[in-house]
């Protein structure tokens, strides 16, 4: 502190040298500018103001604060003659005020000088922005030229000059400004805009271009500027940033409004003093915002800080605007950035699925999605749905747009090829050519078949005891990796199970059966797979999507009803005896459930491509529900994203997991084991909801009588720096539920999980990353995406955390 300011004396000094030595001789009249450098006042006689005929005189005084060339207005006067004087002029539009000829001690130098207002003063104070000699040379610049920072943004253009686009929580055409203020703990403090594309962090800011901290080395200022910045009553700087969420929509209009945020460090508590200084003094600079400033809190440190003040800030006329708010009325999401072209093509939910070569617009949320080009949801995603699991496996831009299919710019464009960008700017369709369309659809398709890899050796059914992540090539990664987990998670939390191999699907399918119905076996028949064969090879299969469809659905129906022998029928109901030892009659319901060596890999998570089903008691033996697990390796979704992927049909082999059937589970999830959208800080993504209401495939529910889209808690957890030497877990919720009723009955709890369940899942998903990331030899942007539950009781209590699947995020 003491070097900033012997460097802030020597610069006035020189400055004022630099004055006294282009004096000239000539007096300085009484109506020209002056500064008097031995009482540090500089004095206006008459000030014109741009666009208005009145005349002021004003007086300035030079203060001792942390900013060179500090002046404020001590006699500010209205005067009465109409003279034309255009010397020194104060430009109110972008709060200039520029003075030509500048005296110094009464004697008159032809000096320019212009002073900028500093935003929120009262009573008006003004920085030196820039001093130039007779000839035009500039002998001072304040520290923002060259576009390093700005006090006053007088328009949006300016703001976009200095912002940068972020990436927040899914959202499109978000920009952000980092600010810091200076000198809080002062009666003068000055709001400094950062260029935040050009500095992106605070301290390097307020050090290189401020120039403050240059008598310690980086770390030491880094560490000084933390203890005077954040986690305190009483500070020097305030750092924030403005966040233009320019997507948002208010619910009072149709029309695309958007909103201008102020927003904290997550984990810092902002005294209320600090937030309303900062919330006026920025409106006050960014005179161009249409719609009022929010402050929005964001996360649960400052959520809970603002219910101790909530009624002084509406008293104060803070606007406040919480996250699920903030979200829930944007017209558009990003769900996964890319570009593509195809052809536009509007899906209702009876339509045939569309093909590779479809932009498709679903008025819906499909459960299922074969491979398309774009894909755009007239109703929000959650990052976890299937939808969008598969939009990232395959680099396919995905995107929330309200409204679309009714959209007259989008409309226009149906039939008719187009080219689809999903990014940080936001979204875009727009016309293009068949040509342009056909080479980008032609680069995408993979040149090489790939085999998936396998290992058949493993015949019976085995107990998730004895497997672990290595078995993935006998019984896939689901099965392996479920597994595995009972390894290093807490006894019950992952489920007790079997898995059925490979080689028991390839069994099936190998025996010989009578050509005429494919079904019963025969010694001298046709197996499965010679059937499957002389589909793939048919040139109508091959040429035809509708006749694919159709003959994937009869092989899927021949697989369910086909014959299996005695001994594979007694050899799978053996699992069984694992719960319920004593034989039939058996009453224990239990997932059956697909895993093969084409899902849940590192670049290939195959979600929602296969079926899984729960085996009720009545429905007889287990070899029923099993054979519609391995029919659905047929599906058409499945069948289309393999020869996509030029993957080899036949060497792909189905597995199944089988557990018990969970039931009526209290809360159902999704999580991630970092933080999606700020991946440099330790964390994790999490969706959760009440119920059964699905998450990666939801249907319309009924609120108040009306048929609604579900919203699941979606909500992240960081580690970030929540005082000058430690570190917290900081909630911060994106959106709520919007379920106010599960089961028949009204929810109990404010958030979907409580505090605690969201603690032990924290816990747990730590776990799984650290373990699988060995396991995987995963890089930072390494992830694992899992599924979990809050089980049933039957008396009414709180369930147990389970974790039910484990696999790597594809990113």
């Amino acid at each position: 502190m003491k070097q900033y300011y012997l460097m802030k004396k020597i610069l006035i000094a020189l400055v004022g040298a630099i004055f006294t030595n282009m004096a000239l001789a000539a007096n300085c009249a009484s109506e020209q500018a002056n500064y008097d450098a031995q009482q540090a006042s500089l004095q206006l006689p008459y000030v014109s103001v741009a666009d208005d005929s009145r005349l002021f005189s004003l007086q300035l005084n030079l203060l001792n604060t942390e900013n060179l060339l500090h002046f404020q207005v001590t006699e500010l006067l209205q005067r009465d003659e109409l003279l034309a004087f255009d010397n020194v002029v104060y430009q109110q539009s972008v709060g200039l005020l520029s003075v030509d000829a500048l005296c110094i001690n009464g004697a008159q130098p032809s000096l320019q000088v212009q002073l900028q207002i500093v935003p929120g003063s009262s009573p008006a104070e003004l920085l030196v922005k820039s001093i130039h000699n007779d000839a035009g040379v500039e002998i001072f610049a304040w520290p923002l030229g060259a576009n390093k920072g700005a006090v006053m943004l007088p328009s949006r253009a300016e703001f976009d000059n200095l912002a940068v686009i972020a990436d927040v929580a899914g959202a499109t055409a978000i920009s952000e400004l980092k600010f810091v203020l200076v000198g809080v703990d002062t009666a003068n403090p000055v709001l400094y805009f950062m260029n935040s594309k050009a500095t992106p962090l605070h301290y390097d800011f307020v050090r290189d271009v401020l120039q403050h901290f240059q008598g310690v080395n980086y770390t030491q200022g880094v560490a000084q500027f933390n203890a005077e910045t954040y986690f305190r009553d009483s500070r020097r700087y305030l750092a924030g940033s403005v966040i233009a969420y320019d997507a948002y929509q208010s619910v009072e209009t149709d029309a695309k409004q958007g909103v201008f945020a102020l927003e904290f460090w997550p984990t810092d508590p902002v005294p209320p003093a600090l937030i309303e200084q900062a919330y006026h003094t920025i409106s006050a600079a960014m005179p161009f915002i249409e719609t009022p400033l929010v402050y929005h809190p964001v996360g649960t440190t400052h959520e809970q800080e603002l219910l101790g003040y909530a009624e002084r800030f509406s008293t104060n006329n803070i606007a406040v605007m919480h996250t699920e708010d903030l979200f829930a009325q944007s017209n558009t999401a990003i769900l996964n950035k890319g570009e593509a072209y195809g052809r536009l093509q509007l899906i209702n939910p009876s339509d045939p699925s569309p093909g590779v070569e479809t932009i498709a617009i679903y008025t819906f949320v499909p459960n299922t999605l074969g491979h398309v080009s774009g894909i755009v949801t007239e109703s929000p995603q959650t990052p976890l749905s299937h939808i969008n699991l598969k939009a990232r496996q395959n680099d396919t831009p995905n995107a929330y747009w309200k409204n679309a299919a009714s959209d007259p710019a989008i409309t226009a464009l149906l039939g008719s090829w187009v080219h689809y960008s999903v990014s940080e700017a936001g979204v875009v369709l727009e016309a293009a050519t068949e040509v342009q369309a056909l080479q980008w659809l032609a680069d995408k398709i993979p040149t090489t078949t790939t085999a998936p890899v396998s290992d058949l050796t493993l015949l019976d059914p085995m107990s998730l005891t004895e497997l672990g992540h290595s078995d993935w090539l006998r019984v896939g990664v689901k099965a392996a990796n479920v597994a595995e987990l009972a390894k290093i998670l807490p006894e019950g939390m992952p489920p007790k199970g079997y898995a059925l191999p490979f080689a028991l699907y390839d069994q099936f399918m190998s025996l010989p059966r009578c050509i005429d119905d494919m079904q019963t076996l025969c010694n001298d028949g046709q197996s499965l797979y010679a059937y499957v064969e002389q589909m793939l090879s048919a040139p109508d299969f091959k040429a035809n999507q509708q006749i694919r469809v159709q003959r994937l659905a009869e092989l899927r129906a021949i697989i369910e009803q086909a014959e299996a022998p005695q001994a594979m029928i007694d050899l799978i109901e053996t699992v069984r005896l694992f719960w319920e030892p004593a034989g039939e009659p058996f009453s224990q319901k239990l997932r059956v459930r697909s895993s093969t060596n084409n899902e849940d890999l590192p670049r290939f998570n195959g979600a929602g491509l296969y079926d899984s089903y729960t085996h009720k008691p009545k429905e007889g033996k287990l070899i029923n529900s099993i054979k519609q697990v391995w029919a659905s390796l047929w599906t058409d979704r499945a069948f289309e994203e393999r020869q996509i992927h030029r993957i080899e049909h036949l060497k792909t082999y189905m597995g199944v997991l089988i557990h018990p059937n969970y039931g009526d589970e209290q809360v159902n999830g999704v999580a991630i084991s970092k933080n999606i959208y700020n991946p440099g800080w330790e964390g994790l993504y999490v969706n959760a909801q009440y119920g059964e209401i699905s998450i990666t495939n939801p249907e319309l529910i009924e609120i108040a009588g009306q048929q609604v889209n579900p919203i699941s808690d979606e909500f992240i957890m960081t580690l970030l720096p929540a005082s000058v030497s430690g570190y917290a877990w900081e909630t911060q919720f994106i959106r709520h539920s919007n379920v106010i009723e599960v089961y028949g009955e009204p929810v109990t709890t404010e958030n979907v999980l409580l505090e605690s369940e969201m603690n032990e899942l924290r816990d747990a998903l730590t776990t799984i990353h650290t373990h699988f990331k060995a396991l995987y030899q995963g890089d930072q942007a390494f992830a694992m995406d899992i599924e979990f539950k809050i089980t049933e009781t039957g008396d009414g209590s709180r369930g147990k955390l389970a974790i039910k699947q484990a696999r790597p995020w594809v990113d």
